[in-house]
Order: C-alpha cells, then structure tokens, then sequence
C-alpha cells in the first residue's frame, strides 16, 4: 500500500506552503479514507455479480469499462498501472537483463486459474481496452491486481494478491520472525577501551 499526498485529511493537515513531503509525520500515518456513496452498488457489481472464478470475488487485475463503472476505471487507471517499463522504459530501474523483475507485463488470460508458484494467474482479457499513461499506451497486461473494495475505500496504490500453497506459509512465517531494522552505533573517545566480542556482533546484525 502507497500512500497517496492527495488525500483529503493529509492536506487539511498542511500548514501554508507546505508540500505533503514536507510533513513526514503525515505520510508515515495511514488514513482511513471516506468510502465512496457507490459502495454497495459497485461492490454487488464487481466482487459478486459478474464473476466466474471464485477468485474473482476479491482479487481482479483488469482496465475497468469506462462508461459502466467510471469510479472503477479512475482508480486503476490512477494508482494500479504497473512501469510501465521494458520496452517503453529502458533505463527504468526496475529492469533486470532488460526484463522486468516484477513480470510485467503479464499474459493475456481468459480466466483466473491458480499458477505453477504461489500466486494465481489473473483474467486479463484481450478485449481492446486501452488508455494512455505516462507516454505509454497501456492494456490489461499491465494492471497491478488490486481488490474494488480496498480501492474504493483509500484510493491509492494497493496491491492485493491470493496467495496459497507452501511458499506462502514459508514467506509469511519469514516475514513475520524477521524484526525490525537496526543499526547499532559505537562511539568512544578511546577506540583501545571497547573489547570487541565477534559473536556478539554477529548475533546482533544477524
């Protein structure tokens, strides 16, 4: 989840002059964003009416149809297209062996199927839809998946994915049990006085 400067109650929050980079109290803080009136009519809609794979109740990775769900379509368009990068960014930083080490962009795919690794592959149809972002014409390959609900609700860049499968209990276990950052810090006026214990350090950074 990005956080997003726009957002009403982070500018509320600005002194004159100020720039939402100036305020990293600010934008360190998650808030919960106003829930837009369409909610339950997008909701029936997107999650629960027109979905034929059960993952596609929670979890879609598709440019929405412009004149039938326009909140939709502003929100992906804003904040879920990925790079772009390849061959419409060379230099992008996110290249590996001029390949984009996230994959993208992904396969068109008729359907939502569970994949080979720990996530699914996602419908993304060839069905033409297209818009212009950042000099760049982009389809349905290059669509972060996300879920409605969570877009709807803060606006901004979520990514959401389904994942299963060993992998995933193995990274969330690493995840969790990893802790925090740290830095540990020495100063003395004598370098002869401190008595360096290798294991100790090691224990630390480790």
């Amino acid at each position: 989840m990005t956080c997003n400067s726009e957002w009403k109650e982070m500018k509320d929050k600005l002194e004159k002059g100020q720039r939402p980079q100036d305020r990293l109290d600010l934008t360190t803080r998650v808030f919960r964003g106003k829930l837009m009136d369409l909610k339950d009519q997008i909701l029936k809609k997107e999650i629960l009416g027109k979905v034929a794979a059960y993952y596609d109740k929670y979890v879609q990775a598709e440019i929405r149809d412009k004149e039938t769900n326009m909140p939709l379509y502003e929100v992906v368009v804003k904040h879920m297209l990925h790079g772009p990068c390849e061959e419409y960014n060379k230099e992008c930083p996110r290249l590996v062996n001029t390949t984009c080490r996230f994959r993208y962009p992904r396969p068109f795919s008729s359907k939502t199927m569970q994949g080979n690794d720990v996530y699914p592959i996602y419908r993304r149809m060839n069905d033409g839809n297209k818009v212009k972002v950042r000099n760049a014409t982009l389809n349905n390959r290059w669509v972060v998946p996300s879920s409605p609900y969570l877009l709807l609700r803060y606006n901004c860049h979520i990514n959401v994915e389904i994942c299963s499968g060993l992998k995933a209990v193995k990274y969330i276990y690493k995840y969790i049990y990893k802790g925090h950052d740290r830095a540990a810090i020495y100063i003395s006026h004598d370098d002869d006085s401190r008595t360096i214990s290798e294991i100790r350090e090691f224990q630390d950074a480790r």
